[in-house]
């Protein structure tokens, strides 16, 4: 996972918080929180890291703590997530993110810079993703269910295409691990790549071996 750095709000919605009996449900201007929330995200889901767009149809506006539970929140921005539909209409074992997560809570929050997403979330060549957090690392696989096979076999497919593409290790110097890491990392005009961090984990931990 990458981390989300919350930036800010748009108009329409502080307009909306303001109203008498404003929810969530009656903010008529989603379409400004979609283009800010996929933007801010490099457009990648905040949990899976696929790539998406600022529609209705290919996204979801995510509430990290769940509308039924915590209503307070429903209009507090840095609540607010963009995510993948997550294999919306398709049995529970096939779905994921905020789809198969629903109103269950999970322990980690890809936004809030205090639960150190990219220190404790790590992935291995054949594509899993795990956390060295053991509540977070079950939460992964039973609530956001993001080692699907096919969603391994994605990012498995991204890290082997990025292995393709480099010359021998042996003849990478310490500044073109350090640019690629960039490359992968950094937004490229707006757009992150999709699941890049497998990509960024894997350079990392090839960085720290180099002498």
């Amino acid at each position: 996972m990458r981390v989300i750095r919350k930036k800010t709000e748009p108009k329409s919605l502080i307009k909306h918080r303001k109203k008498s009996h404003s929810n969530f449900d009656n903010y008529a201007e989603k379409q400004d929180l979609r283009d800010k929330l996929v933007e801010e995200q490099g457009y990648i889901c905040a949990y899976c890291n696929c790539r998406i767009v600022a529609t209705e149809s290919q996204m979801k506006i995510e509430h990290y703590h769940c509308q039924d539970f915590f209503p307070q929140l429903q209009l507090t921005f840095t609540n607010l997530l963009a995510v993948c539909r997550g294999g919306e209409g398709q049995s529970p074992r096939l779905q994921h993110c905020d789809t198969r997560k629903g109103n269950k809570s999970i322990c980690k929050n890809p936004s809030q810079s205090g639960d150190r997403i990219e220190d404790i979330v790590f992935f291995l060549d054949d594509g899993t993703i795990f956390s060295t957090d053991s509540r977070y690392d079950t939460e992964i696989n039973t609530i956001l269910n993001l080692n699907l096979e096919s969603m391994k076999g994605n990012r498995k497919s991204v890290l082997d295409a990025f292995i393709l593409s480099l010359p021998k290790m042996g003849e990478l110097k310490k500044a073109d691990v350090q640019r690629k890491i960039n490359e992968w990392y950094q937004p490229q005009n707006g757009y992150v790549h999709q699941h890049c961090m497998i990509v960024v984990h894997w350079l990392r931990k090839r960085l720290k071996r180099m002498p």
